[in-house]
């Protein structure tokens, strides 16, 4: 052998020996097989899924180190038997180019991913519930509240109205600040239905014109109160995506 041919042999080891390295970093297990299933190669990974150390999986069918069951529900995922116990596991496959019939299989842990989502779900369950719950004591608290406050109003207009000439100057003022707080408590109440309502309805996006309703609600509120001053402008061509009644809403109680 000439000296030019073992350097190559050398680099060729120590390419061979980087792959692998590299190889073994991943978290995936990877297996290769010949063409009648047999383990040729495998990594770090596969040898922790498998439960035995690489040497013990070499030679051996890899249908009897892993067994694979489909997981229900789980569109493909499987439930990997081993002697390290069990995993559940996506698994893709893909066969050598060249004809011999060896092929690749990758298989990813995914237990850790799926518990995670089963906690969210069940997460946003609980958080659905518990919205539920609230809104429905959002509204009976306000439906319940609703007519006390009304019946303040209406009281305090009839004194003002019966009897507010003989009031001093103190009492009018006293007076105007009950009228303006019964106001003020059924605009609240009213915020509180309207929110119990938005809040169980189904959210529907869509693309929005937000001049537009900017101008519409601004316009609202100036016929509600014509003897406030305001100045208000808004750039045309804003554009969001949400939804109507909550954007809407949003914007209002700015």
């Amino acid at each position: 052998m000439s000296p030019g041919s073992g350097l190559l042999i050398e680099e060729l080891r120590a390419a061979l020996a980087r792959m692998e390295t590299a190889l073994d970093a991943i978290p995936e297990a990877l297996v290769w097989t010949d063409a009648r299933g047999v383990v040729e190669w495998c990594n770090v990974s596969f040898e922790r899924l498998a439960g035995r150390p690489r040497i013990e999986c070499l030679g051996q069918p890899w249908s009897t180190l892993c067994a694979l069951k489909p997981v229900p529900g789980g569109e493909g995922v499987f439930e990997l038997k081993s002697a390290s116990g069990s995993a559940r596991v996506e698994v893709e496959e893909s066969e050598v180019a060249g004809g011999s019939g060896a092929r690749v299989f990758l298989l990813r842990d995914v237990g850790p991913r799926l518990e995670m989502e089963l906690n969210l779900r069940q997460s946003a369950r609980e958080l659905e519930i518990k919205n539920r719950e609230l809104n429905a004591f959002s509204y009976t608290a306000a439906h319940d509240l609703r007519a006390p406050a009304r019946q303040i109003e209406a009281w305090g207009a009839l004194l003002e109205k019966g009897y507010g000439a003989s009031f001093d100057e103190r009492g009018r003022e006293l007076l105007g600040r009950i009228g303006e707080s019964a106001r003020r408590m059924n605009s609240l109440i009213n915020g509180l239905l309207d929110l119990a309502r938005i809040s169980s309805a189904r959210v529907a996006p869509a693309k929005l014109d937000m001049s537009r309703l900017a101008a519409e609600i601004a316009a609202t509120l100036a016929a509600r109160e014509p003897g406030r001053r305001v100045s208000f402008t808004a750039q045309p061509g804003l554009a969001a995506e949400g939804d109507e009644t909550l954007v809407r809403s949003l914007l209002v109680n700015l």
